[in-house]
């Protein structure tokens, strides 16, 4: 039976009355949204101040090679070719490691349905030619997975919101996490 983490602080509270040394337990990850953010940089700041310390704090970093920022990628044939770059490519892997699990999109607001469903096209184009099983949208205020789906391909309607102030809960934040790893 898996314990949530308001139980299993509860059970710390028991072993310490029964004199238990609850050092010895393993804490509960969470991360702790960064407040006062200077969103004068728009989408730059959502990066450096939101997307890359979550997945710091979640274990992953660019020095491991598990993050990388901005990978170009060739869009369209012949005449209608252009490039594209992803925000965020987390879990690496293939020739020029131009393949990732998870892609992440980032936006300075993505203010409502419309703007979501835009970000959703691009970044799902972004995610199949990575080969990607998660497709996830940023902006200051919230994180949207998209899973891939059972027929290999990505649905707006198919999505799990989280925001930001509610990953300091370690719960929200190990669910989060289990979806990108």
């Amino acid at each position: 039976m898996a314990l949530n983490a308001e139980d299993y602080k509860q059970l710390k509270r028991i072993l310490k009355k029964k004199d238990f040394d609850i050092s010895l337990l393993p804490e509960l990850m969470a991360h702790e949204a960064p407040q006062n953010i200077d969103y004068s940089e728009k989408e730059s700041a959502v990066h450096k101040y939101q997307v890359i310390p979550l997945l710091n704090s979640m274990g992953w970093t660019e020095e491991n090679g598990e993050i990388l920022n901005q990978v170009t990628l060739h869009l369209g044939h012949g005449e209608f070719s252009k490039r594209g770059r992803t925000n965020v490519s987390l879990h690496p892997f293939g020739t020029g490691l131009k393949k990732a699990r998870v892609v992440i999109e980032e936006k300075y607001w993505m203010e409502n349905e419309v703007q979501i469903e835009e970000t959703f096209i691009q970044g799902a184009s972004y995610a199949n030619l990575q080969k990607a099983n998660v497709l996830v949208l940023c902006d200051k205020y919230q994180i949207i997975v998209y899973p891939i789906g059972c027929d290999n391909d990505f649905h707006s309607h198919q999505r799990i919101i989280f925001y930001w102030d509610e990953i300091s809960h370690p719960d929200k934040f190990n669910e989060l996490k289990k979806l990108l790893a």
